[in-house]
């Protein structure tokens, strides 16, 4: 006998725990039906896993009509638990009401679900018709029952015919929607929603009888026994069933792990207080109270967000399938992405990390063009000057479906990935504008070189000719010599017009065939060498690279010196690197008349600006061009360090590359 009572309360406590569920599940329904604008009863096929159509008022309704009937509930068990009372007028007249409303809303969610709207005359009426019958008959019917509640009309075996109105209209209810279910067009079915109309049918039939059997016992079909609080929680299994076969993330989000959570936390607070309470009961009953009470429940709020967390991930791994967390799961797709170089290898290494994370094929897409038979899809867009990034969940066989926290992870995942792809793409535009701004270098190179041999051409010509002139009668062998030497200087120049690189070696002996006509010219006040070993000799350069520097010292070095002048052309490979230097003993700054001689030389003139520009154009950054003064030898130095480039490794420059 003693275990009756505690039966009796355990069956309370766990109808409790179902309604509080109940209440939790259809309230976040409403929420999420109302901020994603769709609801979760009636089927809605969008990209994203979110809608952004408009919201269905019906399904609506019947969300919060089922909240506030479990929170009816709620409140009902909880003061009948705590008071003991049976009879609450106004709680039950609310039920009452509440009760009635329920087949029409139904009728009206399962014929949005069916599509009805769409149908052709007259089917489409006679739904129609149907639907408004429904609505009449319940609200009169809820009228009819409240007023023998409040006893405004007497009517015999009240309680019996409040039944039968109840079980007629859920029977109603039930007929219509397995109708309208059935008659659905073929087309628009799917294997999980053929499963949904067998279950909601079921449900029907279950629910009818369920109102039926009262009616046949005499007795209440309203009293609230333990058959009439299963009847409360059909909603709860409508909603179940529902989200299951046509939302499924939100089915596990709404009733399973959110509910999981709830349920869980109810249960700690019941146990804390079930081992606290008679502890605490011996406490003096003063201010202090209060505060003893919260002191006792710190180790359980201490310990509440290790437990959440612990059951979270628990549920994540036995239930979801999700052996990943948020934080792992990036730092895995951003480790797996640091060797892509390209757009191309970076959707791949993408798609394969978020595959490895998810367990579900993934598809990124840049075309922006919604795609059509997918399970799940959504556009991130980027910036104004890139393309938006669709995210493409396909419909796998043999995958597991997305829940909701998998859909908020991957689009967290899917924005990180387009802020990765505009990246890419504004990498490759640097990229891209570098390579042009370097061609351009090299055409403008080009042109100065070009206009470089034009003006050896004309002014040289005229120099050496002269000379040639004055030695004639008084030197003529060397005469001859110069003449050969002038001979060689421009078939260097015609030779090597149209290339824009040459062999040092080549450009050492154009160099000592000019300085020799030079000689020739200044007499004993220009003394030369040329030293460069082996391995330098077979480096490339630039063409007339090393002449313009040659040039750039006799004109404005040795031809600055009264006494005698000396130049030496130097050459050194080491490694990778190749060094030439090009001195004279020219004037420097510590020359205080001389000082803007040196200026101008340090300057941008157009030969010296022309060597910058094409080592700048052809190397960027790996190559320098300096030119210093060395104070102790009293020397001017004009130094290039560059990359040593062979035979097979000159670049292209853009002349020859289109020629």
């Amino acid at each position: 006998m003693l275990l009756m009572p505690a039966m009796s309360t355990a069956i309370d406590i766990a109808f409790l725990l179902v309604y509080v569920l109940g209440a939790f599940a259809y309230g976040s329904a409403l929420t999420l039906s109302v901020r994603q604008a769709a609801p979760v009863w009636a089927p809605h096929h969008t990209h994203g896993g979110s809608s952004t159509g408009r919201i269905d008022p019906a399904g609506v309704m019947l969300f919060a009509w089922s909240a506030v009937w479990f929170v009816v509930l709620t409140l009902d068990q909880f003061i009948d638990m705590a008071t003991g009372a049976t009879r609450r007028s106004w709680l039950d007249l609310l039920q009452l009401a509440l009760v009635f409303g329920f087949p029409p809303l139904i009728m009206h969610t399962t014929q949005r679900e069916a599509h009805v709207p769409e149908w052709p005359e007259p089917s489409r009426s006679w739904a129609r018709r149907a639907l408004a019958a429904g609505y009449l008959l319940a609200g009169g019917a809820a009228v009819v029952a409240i007023g023998v509640a409040l006893q405004l009309w007497r009517v015999p075996n009240a309680d019996i015919a409040i039944g039968l109105a109840i079980a007629g209209l859920f029977t109603m209810s039930g007929v219509f929607s397995g109708v309208v279910l059935h008659r659905n067009p073929r087309a628009s079915r799917t294997p999980e929603g053929d499963k949904l109309r067998k279950v909601l049918n079921g449900l029907f039939m279950v629910l009818a009888l369920m109102n039926f059997l009262p009616v046949l016992s005499s007795t209440s079909a309203f009293s609230f026994g333990t058959l009439g609080k299963l009847m409360s929680v059909t909603p709860l299994l409508f909603l179940s069933a529902t989200t299951y076969y046509e939302n499924r993330f939100e089915f596990y989000d709404l009733l399973v792990k959110r509910g999981a959570m709830l349920l869980a936390t109810l249960l700690a607070l019941g146990g804390f207080f079930v081992v606290v309470l008679p502890l605490l009961d011996g406490l003096p009953r003063d201010g202090a109270r209060p505060w003893l009470f919260a002191l006792a429940a710190v180790p359980l709020m201490m310990a509440a967000p290790r437990l959440s967390r612990r059951l979270s991930q628990q549920l994540d791994r036995a239930w979801f399938g999700r052996h990943y967390t948020p934080v792992s799961a990036v730092t895995t797709v951003l480790a797996s992405l640091q060797t892509a170089t390209d757009e191309a290898s970076l959707i791949a290494a993408s798609e394969s990390s978020l595959k490895e994370v998810l367990g579900v094929t993934v598809r990124l897409s840049t075309v922006d063009e919604a795609p059509a038979d997918v399970r799940t899809a959504f556009k991130i867009d980027g910036s104004a000057a890139d393309p938006s990034l669709w995210v493409i969940v396909p419909a796998m066989q043999g995958e597991r479906v997305l829940l909701s926290e998998d859909l908020t992870l991957l689009r967290s995942l899917g924005t990180v990935i387009t802020y990765l792809v505009e990246n890419v793409r504004l990498q490759q535009r640097r990229q891209e504008q570098d390579l042009l701004a370097q061609e351009l270098r090299l055409q403008s190179s080009q042109s100065e070189l070009k206009a470089l041999r034009a003006q050896i051409n004309p002014h040289f010509l005229f120099n050496a000719l002269n000379t040639v002139a004055s030695l004639i009668h008084s030197d003529p062998a060397r005469a001859d010599r110069a003449v050969e030497q002038l001979s060689e200087v421009f078939r260097h120049t015609l030779r090597r017009s149209d290339s824009e690189w040459a062999p040092l070696d080549q450009e050492l002996a154009f160099a000592a065939a000019y300085l020799d006509v030079e000689e020739a010219r200044f007499g004993d006040r220009l003394r030369y060498t040329i030293d460069a070993d082996a391995a330098a000799r077979r480096a490339h350069v630039p063409a007339m690279l090393v002449h313009t520097l040659v040039e750039n010292a006799v004109k404005h070095g040795i031809a600055q010196v009264r006494g005698h002048g000396t130049l030496a052309v130097m050459a050194t490979a080491a490694g990778d690197r190749l060094t030439i230097d090009v001195a004279d003993n020219g004037p420097g700054l510590d020359m205080t008349p001389e000082r803007a001689a040196f200026a101008r030389r340090a300057g941008e003139q157009f030969g010296l600006r022309s060597v910058r520009d094409r080592l700048r154009g052809h190397f960027g950054e790996a190559a320098t061009f300096t030119l210093m003064r060395d104070p102790l030898r009293n020397i001017t130095i004009a130094r290039i360090d560059m990359p040593f480039v062979g035979a097979d490794e000159r670049p292209v420059a853009a002349a020859e590359a289109t020629a």
